[in-house]
């Protein structure tokens, strides 16, 4: 889809609170998906300017970056260069087989396109991971032709048992309702202690159609069920979508907004998609009834390439379609256009009244929420921003993270008014409960129930902080410490630490504050300048022996807290190839506390932005105690791949996979793509693409494996 400048500038600072709420890739390929998403491909409330920003709620610290459990951007505190969590190096591989790698299990089925009501017969050889026990349980992430992007809220379901054979096969069967076109699976224990999720690839199925080939639906599930997971594979997906669908309008403009994403779109593809839109135009435009989806396809397809195609499908649009959902769309933008030349709130807000009345379901969360973004943070317009907030709580999923985040976000933004302040308060307070009640959150496919309890014992951590900081504004001290102790405790998040740390020197608990300063100083994620001012008051205050004790215990906490997440998972002792022709072991490239094994490509934009965050990660994980190698997706050197390491001033060790087998032990499929490996070779943690993440990780292990030093 093509997008609008100005509506792109509307909602940049909304896309701004997007970032901090969602976690989701890098900076640069993170802010497109999202201006896409809230420009259609998907629909978003854009009750998002400054929501966590009001006065003693919610705000973060300049120097304190928010770590997110999931989070996959690249670090602030790293460096200012924007990277990605994806490359190409899969967008012309075949599709994978559907068996494993060394580390997961291999799983068989009898088809992965079955077709409607068609019986699917599983086979599973376990992993040494899984053990041999008499059954073992096949779960899937489902998806309906319509369902959302991203994983959130995405019902993950118990699909079979798979009973033990006598040949330690495990067998069972299956069949997909009609109404789900997509499928990821994993296996696991009953008891859900381990999970093989195929390294993090799910195995899947896709419903057929006539011919057998995967329906249209069921490729468009699949593109949107890799957001998130893996960018190549969605945009191989769509690829294959065009394929097999050319004369879809949507498959063409799905494709071009990928290439936009991912920074792919060239003279020669922006040439492809201007011949492909007169190639339409030509096909549709003297037809003078369509499909009401059609004109809106057309616009957003024809408008990147063709200004003068774009404005008149768009004219077709507003004239034929204009309660369609891109209608609808299209409208909204027309709204804040308006409002951004004028300036006149008062306009905007009338006009999205109008809106609300004869827009489809779909819109009505969009509308509500740019509604809620334009309401005045003035008391006089409390009643707005509650008949606003009303309807934006009809048009929300009624159950579900994604609708529990934006409550909590709405919550908030009724702190600001003193009509609706106490309100607030009590919507975060239930809010906090529900989270802890367990009810809203789903475990994920790939999550065991371990790290599934933990997550959702850190779940009410932001509702609780916001709660916290409110009841202090307002000068209720002690339940503020009773509530940002619990914020506190959900995990580790310097944010809460220092919240909880000022309430209580507030309230003449020195000695307790002084204990969550110095987790703020332990974690590698805050800034020198933090450190070094926290070091130099609290050793004035308690002595320097006294601090480093301090920070030593911190420091525990840290290692004890996040190494719960960690996997230990054996890893061959491979052959790497260097660059220059030179060869060695894994097992040799370690460092006192591990090695960190980081996948990239030389084939992919946005990836190689990541070479300088890279680089200077590696400054880093080398003060914890690894060694840092990188791998090239690729079999052999070339110019290109010198040029990128020259141009970056790229220093790190770069090897090469000449046969595949690297990424097969590693069970890798993007880049950049993090490993934390033991002084063993062990795998300790799952891949990230997050290089915050895997920095904390790494200085977690560096706590456990070896002594702190003073």
């Amino acid at each position: 889809m093509a997008f609008d400048p100005a509506f792109e500038r509307q909602l940049e600072t909304s896309l701004e609170a997007m970032r901090r709420m969602e976690p989701e890739p890098d900076p640069g390929l993170r802010e497109r998906i999202l201006v896409s998403r809230a420009s259609g491909l998907r629909t978003m409330p854009t009750l998002l300017v400054a929501i966590d920003a009001g006065p003693g709620v919610m705000s973060e610290d300049e120097d304190t970056p928010v770590r997110h459990a999931v989070s996959r951007g690249w670090p602030r505190w790293v460096g200012g260069a924007a990277a990605t969590g994806v490359a190409l190096f899969a967008l012309l591989r075949p599709p994978q087989p559907v068996e494993a790698g060394v580390i997961s299990g291999t799983l068989h089925l009898s088809s992965t396109t079955p077709r409607p009501g068609q019986s699917v017969t599983v086979q599973y050889i376990s992993a040494g991971l899984l053990g041999k026990p008499p059954s073992l349980q096949l779960r899937a992430r489902i998806r309906v032709q319509d369902a959302e992007e991203y994983e959130t809220g995405i019902p993950v379901v118990a699909l079979a048992t798979l009973q033990r054979e006598k040949d330690a096969t495990y067998v069972g069967r299956f069949t997909l309702p009609d109404s789900v076109v997509y499928a990821a699976l994993a296996v696991e224990d009953i008891a859900g202690r381990v999970v093989d999720d195929f390294g993090g690839r799910a195995w899947e199925v896709m419903q057929a159609g006539e011919g057998g080939a995967p329906t249209w639906a069921a490729l468009r599930q699949r593109a949107a069920d890799m957001m998130g997971r893996s960018w190549e594979e969605g945009l191989a997906t769509v690829r294959r979508m065009v394929r097999l669908y050319p004369d879809s309008v949507s498959s063409w403009s799905l494709l071009q907004s990928y290439e936009g994403w991912m920074s792919l779109d060239t003279d020669s593809t922006r040439r492809v998609h201007r011949e492909k839109g007169r190639e339409f135009d030509a096909r549709y435009r003297a037809q003078r009834v369509l499909p009401e989806e059609l004109p809106g396809v057309m616009f957003w397809y024809t408008a990147r390439g063709d200004s003068t195609l774009g404005e008149y499908w768009r004219t077709r649009l507003l004239a034929e379609a204009p309660r369609s959902e891109l209608g609808a769309q299209e409208r909204l933008i027309v709204t804040l256009r308006a409002l951004w030349k004028s300036a006149d709130t008062a306009a905007a807000l009338s006009a999205l009244e109008t809106q609300w009345a004869d827009v489809p379901p779909k819109r009505h969360a969009q509308v509500a929420g740019a509604a809620l973004e334009l309401v005045p943070r003035i008391e006089s317009a409390a009643p707005t921003f509650e008949r606003w907030t009303e309807r934006l709580r009809m048009a929300q999923p009624r159950v579900g993270s994604e609708r529990l985040i934006n409550e909590r976000l709405i919550a908030v933004r009724a702190l600001e008014y003193r009509r609706t302040r106490q309100a607030g308060l009590d919507r975060l307070r239930e809010l906090a409960r529900r989270w802890y009640a367990d009810s809203a959150l789903t475990r994920r496919l790939w999550e065991d129930r371990a790290s599934y309890l933990r997550r959702a014992a850190a779940a009410p951590r932001e509702p609780l902080l916001a709660l916290g900081k409110a009841l202090a504004a307002d000068g209720q001290l002690v339940a503020a410490r009773d509530t940002l102790r619990l914020a506190a405790e959900a995990g580790w998040n310097t944010t809460a630490f220092r919240a909880y740390a000022q309430v209580l020197q507030q309230l003449g608990d020195v000695s307790g504050a002084r204990r969550q300063w110095a987790r703020v100083a332990a974690d590698p994620g805050t800034s020198p300048v933090v450190v070094d001012s926290l070091t130099r008051r609290l050793s004035a205050e308690v002595g320097d022996s006294a601090w480093r004790v301090l920070l030593h215990e911190a420091r525990g906490i840290l290692g004890t807290t996040v190494m719960k997440d960690a996997q230990l998972r054996h890893i061959e002792d491979l052959t790497l190839t260097r660059i220059d022709g030179a060869t060695t072991r894994l097992s040799e490239q370690q460092g006192a506390v591990g090695t960190v094994v980081v996948f990239w490509s030389k084939d992919c934009g946005p990836a190689i932005e990541a070479l300088p965050v890279l680089q200077q990660a590696g400054a880093r994980f080398k003060d914890f105690g690894f060694r840092v190698i990188t791998v090239a997706e690729q079999a052999t050197r070339d110019v290109q791949l010198d040029r990128q390491i020259a141009d970056h001033r790229f220093t790190l060790p770069v090897y090469l996979d000449r046969d595949g087998r690297v990424n097969k032990a590693f069970n890798n499929w993007g880049t950049p793509q993090i490993f934390l490996l033991d002084r063993h070779s062990r795998l300790v943690f799952r891949a990230t693409s997050d290089v915050d993440r895997a920095l904390l990780q790494a200085y977690a292990m560096s706590t456990v494996q070896r002594p702190l030093a003073n």
